[in-house]
């Protein structure tokens, strides 16, 4: 019985999918649903194609995929598996350290060249607007959107926003190449998926990559150290998170019992009192009172 695909939107499958000189196309075609260019791209090389596996478990290691056209364009394409409420500051500094990578000591303006970050992400980011999963942003005039400058662009695809009604009818998802691969990334082994895939040689050259990864013992430990460190990192968030808020009500709680033992205190009750009102303990009362 054969084992169950990797998913892609995992960051590090991702990566082991697209990244690979097998995968040119494949990554092409991706970068075409999002960026819709008046002509076919071109890729010239992917810039930083290895996995750095020593350190996968690290939670700040960033597997993205930077990549270069032949028209000299850079792309940098990232699955974003978590929330980390730091998306638009991330996405600019991204932006920001590729554009200035580009101008060495001495270098000339312009010989600067347009500059895309694309997140994927795997949550809901833009939960005011339901309708939509694509959303692009642009540098143009506030006043004359015509005029916008082509170096930078930045794209958020949803992927795990609820698909629209078009994406439900097999026969229209079929013409909506973003909403097709957005779904691939999610689950390749959807049922409404696979008679797209057999009849696309793009997407079935891809999941056929998929299944050799899937395939590799040590790609699917890769994976598994991934998704563990990611689980452990959030475990450690959400349990530093309770810890916080327990200590900010024990907190108040502690400044509440301050307050009651200051005004019985006032009121002419002895400590040994105080601490049978209070059910407290008659040293806890004492370091209370010294602390006024």
């Amino acid at each position: 019985m054969p084992l169950p695909l990797l998913r892609p939107s995992s960051d590090i499958v991702f990566k082991m999918l697209f990244a690979s000189p097998e995968s040119r196309d494949s990554l092409a075609a991706l970068l075409e649903a999002v960026l819709k260019p008046e002509k076919h791209i071109k890729i010239a090389r992917v810039i930083n194609p290895d996995i750095p596996k020593e350190e996968i478990s690290d939670k700040g290691i960033i597997l993205d995929i930077l990549v270069e056209l032949t028209d000299e364009t850079l792309i940098d394409v990232e699955i974003q598996v978590s929330d980390t409420k730091n998306i638009w500051k991330r996405a600019l500094y991204y932006w920001a350290r590729i554009y200035a990578s580009q101008l060495n000591s001495g270098g000339k303006y312009e010989s600067l060249r347009p500059t895309v970050v694309i997140f994927l992400l795997n949550f809901q980011q833009f939960r005011d607007i339901p309708e939509q999963y694509h959303h692009i942003f642009l540098l143009q005039n506030k006043d004359k959107p015509a005029l916008l400058h082509p170096h930078l662009r930045l794209d958020f695809v949803e992927l795990a926003k609820l698909p629209s009604v078009s994406e439900d009818d097999p026969q229209a998802l079929a013409h909506e190449r973003l909403a097709v691969w957005r779904r691939f990334l999610l689950n390749p082994e959807a049922d409404d998926l696979q008679e797209l895939i057999m009849n696309d040689p793009i997407l079935k050259k891809t999941k056929d990559q998929l299944e050799r990864i899937s395939s590799d013992p040590d790609a699917r430990r890769l994976a598994q150290l991934r998704e563990d460190a990611r689980r452990n990192n959030e475990s450690g968030l959400e349990m530093a998170k309770r810890e916080g808020l327990e200590e900010g009500k024990e907190l108040g709680r502690e400044e509440g019992i301050k307050e009651a033992i200051n005004k019985l205190f006032a009121a002419g009750l002895d400590q040994e009192k105080i601490a049978e009102l209070l059910q407290l303990d008659k040293n806890k009362v004492s370091r209370l009172l010294k602390e006024k």
